[in-house]
């Protein structure tokens, strides 16, 4: 089958969605399928990257409206008429944005069908465009409603994303489908003495249990609570470890340094390659984030043998699988109790630990989750498989 898939974002940045998209794609590619991938380029210049097969269209940066945003005018590209020539059989957009449009073009005028996999739940993030949280959400069921009106289906990570979405009024089908990793991106294990060369090269005591947060550091993530937490319960033990970056960095930093919190250390971004010590450093994950609709950094920290002390939340309940792979708390005195609980039982930590890589294994694979894909494609590809 012919397959293009379109992103906002491919290569320039690391987020959920683009190791969502890569995985796809390399799965897809493994099964005999053929896979296009429509994107923006990191600069105005447009070109193919013909050996992989990755269109990058001409883009701007935009991001004053909303945090890595591109925008580009090559709607009559020469590059979108090569995909034409090609005729995909399905297209599968990925961002609500520009491609997404694009993507709506060249579904109109070869006549097939369009999925679009719904990654971002904008009700946790109204507040970049919008200080009234009742209008940012009228606005939010609005433009979402728009989106699903102009696809052939929806394709949503988890069952919490679908309960919401499907509130907006949307009339088209909605199909679960969580996305997986790929296992051998986690087969390295790293020794004690390249774990404890980590720690000390980012200042953290050899004694000292690690806490951990990978991901974007915005006012969705809720890192606050984490830090706020900490502080009231005022362990002397332990290090929290902030990787990566956003908007709310500096602002957790102030709040660090005037609440004499010199445990917490921001390292910022990470290369993608180079993540998986910092998981294999840490002795637990921690994250008060409830704007998930997939948690791949939590389905990260599993593979990587990671407990995860989190906050309840729908989405979270088959990765993160109670007193087995992790904990998830409601409030205060639930964090508070299950943290020293875990930080102050060797056996606890050492038994979830093995837990968390084989429930990763076993139900959060890659190559699963382009199965799954695919059985959506079928639904609505005619004449193909």
């Amino acid at each position: 089958m012919k397959i293009l898939i379109s992103t906002d974002a491919y290569a320039a940045i690391t987020n959920g969605v683009v190791t969502s998209v890569k995985n796809l794609r390399q799965e897809l590619l493994k099964l005999g399928h053929d896979v296009k991938i429509l994107t923006l380029s990191p600069s105005t210049e447009s070109y193919i990257d013909r050996e992989e097969n990755i269109i990058y269209l001409g883009s701007f940066d935009i991001s004053i409206l909303y945090p890595d945003a591109r925008f580009t005018l090559a709607w009559k590209s020469p590059l979108i008429d090569e995909i034409l020539e090609w005729h995909p059989d399905i297209i599968h957009s990925q961002s609500e944005f520009t491609t997404f449009h694009i993507a709506r073009i060249i579904k109109k005028k070869l006549h097939i069908p369009h999925v679009h996999t719904y990654h971002t739940l904008y009700e946790d993030y109204t507040h970049y465009f919008s200080k009234s949280e009742t209008i940012g959400k009228m606005l939010v069921e609005k433009f979402t409603k728009t989106i699903s009106d102009k696809t052939t289906a929806f394709i949503v990570p988890t069952i919490k994303t679908k309960n919401i979405i499907q509130d907006y009024g949307l009339t088209k089908p909605i199909h679960i489908v969580p996305t997986g990793l790929e296992e051998e991106k986690f087969e390295k294990v790293y020794t004690s003495e390249e774990t404890d060369a980590l720690r000390e090269k980012i200042g953290i005591p050899i004694e000292n249990k690690v806490l951990l947060f990978v991901g974007r550091v915005g006012k969705e993530k809720n890192i606050g609570e984490i830090l706020e937490y900490l502080n009231r319960i005022k362990r002397k033990d332990i290090s929290f470890v902030i990787v990566g970056d956003g908007p709310e960095k500096r602002e957790l930093e102030e709040y660090t340094k005037s609440s004499g919190m010199d445990y917490v250390i921001f390292t910022g971004l990470v290369d993608n390659e180079k993540i998986n010590i910092y998981y294999q450093m840490a002795d637990l994950f921690v994250s008060a984030s409830t704007s998930e609709t997939q948690g791949l950094t939590y389905v990260e920290a599993l593979f990587n043998g990671l407990p995860v002390l989190c906050r309840d939340d729908i989405c979270l309940k088959e990765p993160i699988l109670q007193c087995k792979t992790g904990f998830r708390y409601r409030k205060f005195e639930e964090f508070k109790e299950q943290l020293n609980e875990f930080l102050d039982n060797k056996d606890i930590l050492e038994e979830m630990s093995k837990n968390c890589r084989e429930h990763a294994i076993k139900t959060c694979s890659a190559k699963a989750f382009a199965n799954n894909i695919l059985d959506v494609y079928k639904k609505y590809v005619k004449g193909v498989f």
